[in-house]
């Protein structure tokens, strides 16, 4: 392990204790947690209001100041579940020296430290300048805040696997690799590795940019790998020490994984910039946008307006080389037609939109109302500052709609509704930030008369409960029992909470799981102690190859559960079969949307023992709709004309024993059968009732003397049929 200068803090405590407030913090930052790339004191960003006087202040809709200001990259230091999430990180990594003695033997580590990880992303200026420890964040500035993934980060960002990123970093703390399967340099773009360059010249994507500070061309700027710096994340804690160093393989790289591997190869929390690496957008030109597959072409979609690219420089008429691909940037910075500068007056057709706009449009409200209850970290907002943030939610809510088609067709057997829901995104659907995050199908049935005969998918919008039966993609990560074991034989607390009820209770303990009563694998929210995911039902992007997929950990979980097409690419949409109720005549099918769940709010308000960031959260949540979902595609499906309903039921035999078994010879064209059990020979009074899918059921709730008569009928769309 890399040599780190550890220093005490908080002394020897037990962990989890509520009746006390304990400070989990680390003065310096944990070996284990840290990473190659620029280091604090390398670099001295300057603060985006520097940036304003130029770039903001003439046009709101295409300024980059403005829209810089409203995205979540200008608030990453005030997102509250960040903090949230911090917090219980911090609880959770070091609850004693012994741990880390025995994990890593010869340190005294502080209590805390992992905090650092996630302040490298959400605050670069604040980490540059060596202001993220204590790693609780208790010693940024006010400026942090303000600066969020700053103008100055972004635009001093140097190509780690290039000649002048190489010359920037010392030997020892160097992000890339000689790949060993292709023989070639290879920088790490992850984890916040970034390598910043000490000048103060601003790179960009122009080469005839007139600008009054110092500008140098960079080619590195249209690339997805600079967003991959943030948008790869993993967790170097799992990826050294796990046994199965956090991979989807099992493999173990051992300790230090963060400076010998990229950062896709362990520890997997967040894996965008993978799942694009992975795809067929890699390689595929904005001017071959004719050539895609008709399903990937609608109007409005995101391929189609990244299309809109132009492949010149609007203010030279050059060709761009290397020709413009589809990246993050075509799809996250669309171009727009205006002024880059306000003292510049040329109107430009391909300037990048600052938005940065992902699907985030809960988070920015939540914010606003903790500003207004003077609980948001890093003060209270201004109005230009919430202008700015509902202007961003409003572009979230259009990059919603053009993220996924969906699609509504009778299904093979005539009776029951296909849906296909085709991913138009260049990662995974939905990617980002894996806990809590999720989408789902809703289909609510109508008969002829306009009244609903049955839903699947209903989110109740009082209690924030999506009923389960319907897709949901979403990710599941979760901890082994072996990982847990070695927690627990260094010195874990055995009565750590893993999970919890609904009220809050604690449901399931670290000691639980590892005396083996709750499976080899058990999900959690402890992100960084988790290493493995459990299941990852998101639909891949177009092109994933799963030689490629495997190789950087973002496969889906299982790894069948979508089909390899027979191009040798995974199949970038999802078909879901749903059975339609009786007498249904129409039905509106809908994909939905949510930033977080109720589950994860939870989480973060049950589990925080240290701070109320929990529980700030958890009433930001319930006083701003409780992340309401969001709406993203939806259509009508008119069901075929109906030609009656099935055939009656043939062959029926009834065998009594403990109950009654019922068995008789399946029709064709019933989608399902209901049994009726009555106490008389005529039928009268009410029956009890029964379903079946298949032809077959079982009654057990019967008395010994008791004569029972049944009926079986055989249902479809269009009814059922006589007894």
């Amino acid at each position: 392990m890399r040599p780190s200068a550890w220093k005490a803090l908080a002394g020897i405590f037990f962990p989890f204790v509520t009746s006390v407030a304990l400070i989990y913090a680390a003065a310096t930052v944990p070996g284990v947690i840290e990473q190659p790339g620029s280091q604090p004191g390398d670099a001295n960003l300057e603060t985006p209001d520097k940036c304003d006087n130029c770039h903001g202040g003439y046009s709101n809709a295409t300024e980059p100041a403005f829209n810089w200001r409203g995205s979540m990259m200008a608030n990453a230091l005030r997102d509250p579940i960040f903090w949230a999430a911090v917090d219980v990180a911090e609880q959770d990594f070091i609850p004693n020296t012994t741990v880390w003695n025995n994990l890593m033997p010869g340190t005294t580590p502080d209590t805390g430290g992992v905090g650092d990880l996630c302040l490298r992303c959400h605050t670069p200026d604040g980490w540059l300048a060596g202001r993220s420890t204590p790693t609780d964040g208790a010693a940024l500035a006010a400026s942090d805040f303000n600066a969020g993934v700053s103008c100055d980060l972004c635009h001093r960002l140097v190509d780690p696997a290039s000649p002048e990123g190489m010359s920037l970093v010392s030997t020892d703390r160097q992000p890339f690799w000689t790949n060993p399967d292709t023989g070639q340099v290879e920088g790490f773009y992850g984890s916040g590795l970034f390598v910043v360059d000490p000048g103060t010249a601003k790179r960009g994507p122009f080469d005839d940019a007139t600008a009054r500070h110092q500008f140098l061309p960079s080619t590195y700027h249209r690339q997805g790998d600079l967003c991959g710096t943030c948008h790869d994340v993993s967790n170097p804690a799992a990826g050294g020490l796990a046994p199965n160093s956090g991979r989807l393989d099992g493999t173990q790289l051992g300790a230090d994984a963060a400076f010998k591997y990229p950062p896709y190869a362990y520890g997997i929390v967040e894996r965008t910039y993978s799942e694009w690496k992975s795809s067929g957008w890699d390689t595929r030109l904005v001017r071959d946008f004719a050539a895609l597959p008709a399903n990937l072409k609608g109007i409005g979609g995101a391929p189609e307006r990244a299309s809109h690219f132009p492949e010149y420089n609007s203010s030279t008429s050059s060709l761009y080389n290397p020709p413009r691909a589809y990246t993050c940037q075509t799809c996250h910075m669309p171009p727009v037609t205006g002024q880059g500068c306000n003292k510049n007056p040329e109107i430009r057709t391909d300037l990048p939109l600052h938005d940065q706009t992902g699907g985030n449009t809960w988070i920015p409200e939540a914010m606003i109302w903790l500003s207004g209850q003077g609980k948001l970290k890093g003060g209270v907002l201004t109005q230009p500052q919430i202008d700015a943030m509902r202007d961003g939610v409003r572009r979230a809510r259009l990059d919603l709609r053009r993220a996924a088609s969906i699609e509504a067709m009778t299904a093979g057997d005539g009776a029951s509704l296909l849906v296909r829901v085709t991913n138009l995104t260049g990662h995974k659907f939905l990617s980002g930030y894996p806990e809590g995050r999720r989408s789902w199908v809703n289909v609510r049935y109508y008969d002829q008369n306009g009244l609903l005969v049955g839903e699947t998918g209903r989110y109740d919008a009082a209690t924030a409960d999506l009923a389960g039966d319907t897709r949901v993609y979403a990710v599941r990560p979760g901890m082994t029992r072996d990982w847990a074991q070695t927690l627990v034989s260094v010195g874990y607390d055995r009565a750590m909470p893993l999970t919890f009820h609904a009220d809050g209770t604690v449901e399931h303990t670290l000691g639980e799981f590892v005396d083996g009563t709750l499976g080899d694998a058990l999900e959690t929210f402890h992100f960084v102690l988790n290493n493995k995911i459990l299941e990852d039902h998101r639909i891949p992007p177009y092109g994933m190859n799963p030689q490629e997929a495997a190789k950087r950990n973002v496969l889906p979980v299982p790894a069948d559960a979508y089909p390899v097409l027979p191009d040798g690419t995974y199949r970038y949409w999802d078909d879901i079969i749903v059975p339609v109720p009786p007498g249904t005549a129409r039905a509106d099918v809908t994909l939905f949307y949510q930033s977080t769940s109720k589950e994860y709010i939870s989480f973060l308000r049950h589990a925080n023992t240290t701070t109320t960031t929990g529980e700030d959260l958890y009433q930001a949540w319930l006083n701003t709709g409780m992340s309401p979902p969001e709406l993203m595609a939806t259509t009508t499906w008119t069901a075929p004309p109906c030609p009656g309903p099935p055939e009656p039921v043939v062959d029926l035999t009834v065998r009594a024993g403990t109950g009654v078994d019922l068995s008789w010879t399946a029709v064709n064209g019933a989608t399902g059968y209901r049994v009726y059990r009555y106490l008389t020979p005529d039928r009268s009074g009410a029956p009890v009732i029964m379903t079946s899918s298949a032809p077959s059921a079982s009654d057990a709730a019967l008395h010994d003397g008791v004569n029972y008569f049944y009926d079986v009928r055989a249902t479809n769309a269009c009814g059922e049929s006589a007894p």
